[in-house]
């Protein structure tokens, strides 16, 4: 089945990949992830036996009322269907024969357990932690699929994610079954608003790496976390630390809060960090994706 109507150049390659088990697209803003990955699930969902099932995986709850749903219905308006949205259950079934496709988020990946599953399709996936990616590859498995495959989608978040790591290895030949396509804002212009593209390179204007990653698609280097903006060398172990005072930085967001907590030398004058925390929601915090992230939890205090 070659999928070619209403798909930009970023899409189409993903979309007429029939056979690698495993599919990244990583692009810029409005470069059509949204919209490539229900276009991805729809068609193998339909191309696979009635009894096959899906799963997408979002990053928050927040990003799934606002964005999986919102595309899920315009994706079934296209198609001119009405699918049975068992919103409790998080599970969307339509066709005759009553195809699944459930709908979770990264929040905790431990609840992706569950259905055996024959396509999977998860969005802002360099925001995941690497355990959903996991999770999905154990649960992938379902014999009688005609169709195995997973789709990873999202914008970049710096190069020391589980989702650049993956990206690097598939460009050098060591992941033989992954395919990469990078996607670019300018991909997608013609469905965009009227001056969203110049609006764009004027808010990024002079910030060359949110140039190459909300624009290009492209992961800049050590970006997407906190310690990657230390040096190397200043990583070192810290004595006295009750001769200074604990500090806490806080990056307040709608799903995610992300916490720096360290000890600030006044004599000094110097900033030793400990850790970074990300609190999930007011009762809990959630391991993410690289060492110097801790656990806290579940009262939540750091």
């Amino acid at each position: 089945m070659d999928i070619t109507t209403g798909v930009n150049a970023f899409q189409a390659p993903l979309l007429n990949d029939w056979t690698s088990r495993e599919l990244y697209g990583e692009g810029g803003w409005g470069c059509g992830k949204t919209y490539l990955l229900w276009e991805f699930i729809l068609s193998r969902s339909a191309a696979n036996p009635a009894q096959c099932q899906c799963i997408v995986v979002t990053l928050t709850g927040p990003l799934m009322k606002s964005v999986i749903l919102v595309e899920m219905d315009l994706a079934f308006r296209r198609l001119f269907l009405t699918p049975q949205h068992n919103k409790s259950e998080g599970l969307v079934t339509w066709t005759p024969e009553g195809r699944r496709i459930w709908l979770r988020t990264a929040e905790h990946p431990e609840r992706l357990e569950g259905p055996t599953l024959a396509i999977s399709a998860t969005d802002e996936s360099a925001q995941t932690d690497e355990e959903v990616y996991t999770r999905l590859s154990s649960r992938t498995r379902d014999g009688s699929a005609t169709i195995l495959q997973r789709l990873y989608v999202g914008r970049p978040e710096g190069t020391r994610t589980w989702f650049n790591k993956h990206i690097q290895e598939i460009k050098r030949g060591v992941r033989i079954d992954g395919h990469h396509v990078r996607g670019t804002t300018m991909d997608n212009e013609r469905n965009l608003a009227h001056g969203y593209v110049d609006d764009l390179k004027l808010i990024t204007a002079g910030d060359e790496r949110m140039i190459r990653q909300v624009i290009h698609g492209e992961a800049a280097e050590d970006s997407g976390t906190i310690f990657g903006e230390i040096p190397e060398e200043n990583v070192k172990a810290c004595e006295r630390a009750e001769l200074g005072h604990i500090v806490l930085g806080a990056d307040f967001n709608r799903g995610h809060h992300v916490w720096v907590v360290g000890t600030w030398y006044e004599l000094s004058e110097t900033l030793h960090i400990w850790g970074e925390y990300v609190t999930v929601d007011e009762a809990f915090a959630e391991h993410r994706n690289h060492p110097g992230v801790k656990r806290v939890g579940p009262e939540g205090a750091l």
